[in-house]
């Protein structure tokens, strides 16, 4: 395993790279995503609303890959699509893969967001009420702070799925971590060592999210 290793060390090393790209590119848009998301939710914006409950519905009731491959297959079997200006996107196997990652953690962590914001203790909004801060106020200088550090435990978990689902990307020709491993299971005919490798760099980012996310929650809410 350590030859294998040595030998194809700057093949994995890039596609450790594309898979952290992906994985942190993921995080920020699907965070910004998110938070407005849940404060439609929260709002109760009539039009929006119902759209956003719609999309986490279909989101969180089919398998990511059925989705990645809607996306990266689906829009270009129409002619008018491929004359469109985001024709060029869609053609991309990254742009989908990213796409797809962040549709998907934008509404399972939308969810727990709302959750989390539900679940406030009511004397912190009463207390922005007796302020007579509106409601937009108190969303952004009561709700947000308190909410985000609570649920960092609940988020770490989403992000560390969000690594499992990079696995995935590779079935749609990107050269991730997973994408590697296979291009070298192909040439070494070495199936077991290089799943061996595969699993055990997964281990070693989830173990440092983990080691992050920890830091992050000792910092602001053990304090």
């Amino acid at each position: 395993m350590l030859n294998l290793l040595l030998d194809y060390h700057q093949n994995i090393l890039q596609g450790i790279g594309i898979t952290v790209l992906l994985l942190v590119v993921t995080v920020s848009f699907g965070l910004i995503l998110s938070i407005i998301f849940a404060a439609i939710k929260y709002f109760r914006l009539p039009i929006l609303a119902p759209f956003i409950n719609l999309f986490i519905f279909i989101i969180r009731g089919t398998p990511f890959l059925v989705q990645l491959f809607i996306i990266y297959y689906g829009p270009l079997q129409f002619n008018s699509f491929i004359n469109s200006p985001f024709a060029p996107l869609f053609k991309s196997a990254f742009f989908c893969a990213l796409l797809a990652l962040i549709l998907n953690t934008t509404a399972y962590t939308t969810c727990l967001f709302y959750g989390a914001i539900n679940n406030l203790p009511k004397a912190d909004i009463r207390s922005g009420e007796v302020l007579a801060l509106n409601k937009t106020q108190i969303f952004i200088y009561i709700i947000l702070p308190r909410f985000f550090v609570r649920i960092l435990p609940a988020y770490t978990n989403e992000v560390i799925m969000i690594l499992k689902c990079t696995s995935l990307v590779s079935t749609i020709s990107i050269l991730d971590l997973m994408g590697v491993i296979k291009q070298t299971m192909a040439v070494t005919y070495q199936t077991i060592n290089c799943l061996a490798i595969a699993g055990i760099i997964y281990l070693l980012i989830t173990m440092v999210i983990s080691f992050i996310f920890k830091k992050i929650y000792k910092r602001y809410y053990c304090t």
